[in-house]
């Protein structure tokens, strides 16, 4: 909120590298990580995958129409629907991995917000 009120666009362009920097590391971390678990992601249900492509679809496309019916301009309604369809994986992992002992349980678990993680990137 500080960062609108100011207008800095060094500061915003700073901010937005850090940001995508950040997603960029925990990606790297997860995907090397769920590499060596013992329920890789290619041993996941494609049912799995299904059900969280269209999950995401559905909330981006939902979030961007109701954004539009309220009128509001085109940038915001994108920054609602992404931020609607971004379920915080990253948040979901910390606590798969703080909750569950290690071991398949765990492993599978984890799947599901990589899984979202990863469709997120390819929507946003």
């Amino acid at each position: 909120i500080i960062i609108a009120y100011i207008h800095n666009m060094k500061l915003i362009k700073f901010m937005g590298f850090l940001g995508t920097a950040t997603m960029l590391i925990i990606l790297i971390w997860t995907l090397t990580n769920v590499g060596n678990s013992e329920a890789p992601l290619r041993d996941s249900p494609p049912l799995a995958f299904v059900a969280i492509v269209v999950m995401n679809t559905v909330a981006l496309s939902l979030s961007f129409g109701i954004s539009l019916c309220a009128k509001l301009k085109r940038q915001s309604a994108v920054s609602v629907a992404i931020e609607s369809s971004n379920q915080n994986a990253p948040l979901a992992i910390a606590i798969l991995l703080l909750s569950l002992e290690d071991g398949y349980e765990r492993d599978l678990a984890l799947n599901v917000p990589v899984i979202y993680m990863l469709t997120n990137i390819l929507f946003v």
